[in-house]
C-alpha cells in the first residue's frame, strides 16, 4: 500500500523518520516526494501513526500519477470514496506547478458526479477528505488522488470560557497580537474600546496580518467606542485595593461577564474603571504590570483550576 504523509514543521531527519515509522508499520520504504513523503508499506497501524507528533496528515492514494482529465479525476474521486465507505467529504487540492486548472473547476466537476452517487460535500462535519494534486512533466499535466486514511485525535478543551474581552485604546501592534493569539485559542471575542475607529481597525488588520492562521469569519472581534452591552465587566489595574481571590464570585454567578484591559501605556482609563463593576489588582506587586495577553492568560489560568 501506499500513503502520501504530511509532517509538521520538525527538524527530523530522513533516518530517525523511518525508526519512528518502523514501529507501526511493516517494511517500510519512505522517499521523499514535493513538501511530503510517499511511504510504502505491507501493513501499517493508522492510529498509532497519526499519534506520532510530528505527523500532519495521511492519505492513502489511490492512484499514481496519471495523466490529468476530468472524465477519469471525476471516476477516480469516486471510487475511493465508495471503497472508504464515508459518505460526507472535503476536497482539498495541492498544485506543485503553474496550469491552467483552478481548484474550483475541479469542484465544480468532482462534486456534482460524486454527489449523484450519494456523497455530500462539505465544508463543515466532513467524514474524510479528498487529496487531489496536480502537477506538470514538459507540457503535459498529470494528477494523482488520495483520501484521508484517518483522522487524527481531536483534542477539545474540557473547559467553556464564557466570557469576551475587552482592551481599551491598544496602541502597539505587540500587544494586540499578543492578545489576539489568545482570544483565538481560547475562542473569546475581543472588543477594542477606543474613540478612533478607522485607525484602531487599520491596527486589528495589521496585528491580524502578523499573528496569521486567523480566519476572520470565525473570530468575533468589534472596534467601537463603547463596553458591551449586558456583560458584568471586570477590569484590572495595578491600583486596585481588590485582589485576584474576588474573581471567584464572578466565576461562581455564571454571569456574562467582560475582562477588561488597558493599553501598555497607561493602562486603564479612569473613565473606564469608574465603569467596571469589579476592579482587580493580579499577581504580586512588581513595578511592571502584566500586558493584557499575559493578564489574561492568568486569569484563564484561575478560572480553568475552578472548574477542572
Amino acid at each position: 500500500m501506499e500513503y502520501l504523509l504530511f509532517l509538521k514543521k520538525f527538524d527530523l531527519s530522513l533516518a530517525v523518520l523511518q525508526k519512528k515509522l518502523e514501529q507501526v508499520c511493516s517494511d517500510v520504504v519512505l522517499k521523499p516526494e514535493q513538501k511530503g513523503y510517499l511511504l510504502t508499506t505491507s501493513s501499517i497501524d493508522v492510529a498509532a501513526l497519526l499519534s506520532l507528533p510530528e505527523v500532519e496528515t495521511l492519505y492513502l492514494l489511490v492512484t499514481s500519477w496519471k495523466p490529468f482529465s476530468f472524465f477519469s479525476l471525476r471516476q477516480d474521486c469516486l471510487i475511493a470514496l465508495q471503497e472508504h465507505g464515508k459518505k460526507s467529504y472535503v476536497i482539498k487540492t495541492k498544485f506543485y506547478d503553474k496550469i491552467p486548472i483552478s481548484a474550483l473547476s475541479l469542484y465544480k466537476h468532482i462534486n456534482p458526479y460524486v454527489k449523484h452517487e450519494g456523497f455530500i460535500p462539505t465544508e463543515d462535519n466532513f467524514e474524510t477528505t479528498l487529496f487531489v494534486e496536480m502537477k506538470k512533466d514538459g507540457k503535459d499535466v498529470f494528477c494523482r488522488v488520495g483520501i484521508s486514511a484517518g483522522q487524527k485525535e481531536k483534542h477539545s478543551s474540557a473547559v467553556a470560557y464564557p466570557f469576551v474581552v475587552a482592551i481599551e485604546e491598544p496602541r502597539t501592534l505587540d500587544e494586540l497580537t499578543d492578545l489576539i493569539r489568545v482570544c483565538w485559542i481560547f475562542q473569546l471575542p475581543l472588543y477594542i474600546i477606543t474613540k478612533e475607529i478607522d485607525e484602531k481597525q487599520k491596527l486589528f488588520l495589521k496585528a491580524k496580518e502578523i499573528v496569521k492562521g486567523i480566519d476572520l469569519e470565525k473570530f468575533s472581534y468589534f472596534v467601537q467606542e463603547k463596553l458591551p452591552v449586558g456583560f458584568t465587566v471586570v477590569g484590572f489595574s495595578r491600583h486596585a485595593a481588590t485582589n485576584e481571590y474576588r474573581l471567584k464570585s464572578v466565576f461562581s454567578a455564571e454571569k456574562k461577564v467582560c475582562f477588561l484591559f488597558g493599553n501598555e501605556t497607561y493602562g486603564l482609563s479612569q473613565t473606564l474603571r469608574d465603569k467596571t463593576d469589579l476592579l482587580v489588582k493580579l499577581g504580586p506587586a512588581s513595578k511592571k504590570p502584566f500586558t493584557a495577553s499575559q493578564a489574561l492568560s492568568y486569569v484563564l489560568g484561575i478560572y480553568t483550576a475552578e472548574k477542572l
